[in-house]
């Protein structure tokens, strides 16, 4: 009596025969298997190279009965019945005692209209081949005139070439410099990025992340980078349980600022030129018991005296200098705190603001830019407020979005004005850019695309450059979301974008001698200057862009 028995593993599935006259057993390794794509007079054709391996007990022949390649791609399902077949080793003949491949070609019409693309060789894409093959072994005719049964074997694979990447030239970039993470388990880092002193950017990185609600401290790291080389100013373990905020100071200090435990909040200064560093700490009151539990560093800036800190916290802040304490609002989850230190870091003054405060920096001539939203729970139409402030306080101009957002990306320009990028907190995914005026705070341009994670570098004619994880039309750019790059005219319009990875984020800022710096958690490979380059899981890139 014959017994046939399928094993099916996740990426490729096992089939044997096992009778009392004998056993064969047959698998395809999709890890050994490739892809490649061959042009046939004006059409263009796939091949899977597939490994199958088998084992027999019994003299007689192995035979391929039939085939059938279903792909996905891009969500599109194709299933190609027959195949073409190409192979040497079939029929197996004899006695097999070791497992050992034996090739077979499988051709059809190709899924991929663009197969040497940059993106069709990201795995994150997601793009599967699935390749079915029947088999029969002559060891088991039963000789009766019925024909031996069949033994099905299968493997699925990510549908991408095994030919090399091809770089996107686009955007040029005179070095790609690599940095390890040494996050757990090979995740990608958090990471932050600001301007530094000249034409330098500023890239906080997590190397191990904290934990707020045990009171564990992370790791993180500040690194200087400019186009030729980065360098660490900061790196050790540090009292800090969320990922820190990070700003440049005059003079090339920096500051650092984040939550350290469940009622403190702290701040240091580094020089890295004279290697000073000073430190203060935001006390929470901590006999309060608000009914939630909040406490973070929601923004970081130069102010005219030293550093800004804008505090969220349910727990009313104690003023260092007198003893007594700051409440938040009653009717709202958390408010809104503006603590002014001093270079040294002595507290100069602790406000609640009425918005919360969700960016803020004074800039060299002395006017002060503010990024405030809505206070939660908010009982009207959520706005995104950017307001430019005299240095009386006294605002400039103020513009209103009527958006909820909850980390806008701002950048001044030349002129007074500013950039703005922010994702709106909406199913689908959105993001904007505006350029306000500089003059009254007017739009001046706005662009929309499908997208999210936003962040804009600005061009010293009032251009920018914007990176964001999604999609535009018209580019030539897939379809799904990807970490994208591009630059924005004066006026607004798409000068040039490109694909500048497979998959992950990255993040532009504007240095103040005019570059534009790039950092990235990139996945599997990243593409700039016309180079490629692979990222192996949790490091991060910086790079200039030109």
């Amino acid at each position: 009596m014959k017994r046939l028995s399928i094993l099916a593993l996740a990426a490729l599935s096992t089939s044997c025969i096992d009778e009392d006259s004998g056993f064969v057993s047959i698998f395809i390794d999709p890890a050994v298997s490739d892809v490649t794509f061959v042009e046939r007079g004006d059409d263009l054709t796939m091949q899977i190279d597939a490994s199958i391996f088998v084992e027999t007990f019994d003299e007689g022949t192995v035979h391929i009965q039939s085939a059938k390649v279903t792909t996905n791609v891009d969500g599109v399902i194709n299933v190609f019945d027959d195949p073409d077949v190409v192979t040497e080793d079939f029929p197996i003949v004899g006695i097999t005692t070791t497992f050992g491949p034996s090739g077979a070609i499988f051709e059809v019409p190709s899924p991929l209209a663009d197969p040497e693309s940059f993106e069709a060789h990201c795995v994150a894409a997601n793009r599967l081949v699935t390749l079915d093959v029947q088999f029969y072994a002559t060891q088991f005719d039963p000789g009766d005139g019925d024909a031996p049964p069949l033994i099905p074997a299968s493997a699925t694979m990510p549908l991408v070439p095994v030919s090399s990447a091809p770089g996107i030239d686009v955007f040029g970039s005179p070095a790609l410099l690599e940095v390890p993470s040494q996050a757990g388990g090979g995740q990608a880092a958090k990471i932050s990025i600001a301007p530094g002193a000249d034409d330098d950017a500023l890239v906080a990185m997590e190397l191990w992340a904290g934990d707020v609600s045990n009171g564990i401290a992370g790791t993180y790291r500040v690194y200087r980078g400019d186009a030729d080389s980065i360098n660490i100013l900061f790196d050790s373990a540090s009292s800090f349980v969320t990922m820190p905020e990070v700003a440049p100071l005059p003079e090339g200090r920096i500051a650092m600022g984040g939550r350290a435990s469940t009622y403190v909040v702290d701040v240091l200064t580094l020089d890295p030129e004279g290697g000073g560093q000073s430190y203060a700490s935001i006390y929470a009151n901590q006999l309060a018991s608000p009914e939630y539990e909040a406490l973070n560093l929601a923004a970081l800036g130069r102010s005219p005296n030293g550093v800004y800190a804008a505090v969220q916290s349910a727990y009313p802040i104690i003023r260092n200098d007198e003893g007594d304490e700051v409440a938040p609002p009653s009717d709202k989850y958390y408010g809104s705190f503006l603590v002014e230190l001093s270079d040294d870091l002595v507290q100069l003054d602790v406000k609640a603001m009425e918005r919360d405060i969700v960016a803020i920096d004074t800039l060299d001539d002395g006017t002060t830019l503010v990024a405030s939203t809505d206070l939660p729970p908010r009982t009207a139409q959520p706005t995104l407020r950017i307001e430019r402030l005299d240095v009386t306080g006294t605002p400039l101009w103020t513009h209103d979005e009527m958006v909820l957002v909850y980390d806008p990306a701002i950048r001044p320009l030349p002129d007074g004005g500013v950039l703005v990028a922010y994702e709106e907190a909406q199913p689908g995914g959105r993001i904007e850019v505006l350029r306000l005026s500089g003059e009254d705070g007017s739009i001046v341009y706005q662009f929309a695309a499908t997208g999210s994670a936003p962040s804009v570098a600005a061009r010293p004619d009032g251009g920018a450059f914007v990176t964001f994880l999604g999609t535009i039309p018209g580019f030539d750019l897939p379809t799904r979301f990807v970490p994208l790059l591009l630059e924005l005219s004066p006026t607004g319009e798409v000068v040039r974008a490109a694909q500048v990875a497979c998959g992950g984020r990255g993040l532009v800022v504007d240095t103040p001698a005019g570059t534009t710096m790039l950092a990235g958690t990139f996945i599997e490979r990243m593409t700039l200057g016309g180079r490629v380059d692979e990222v192996p899981a949790g490091e991060m890139t910086v790079s200039a862009v030109e």
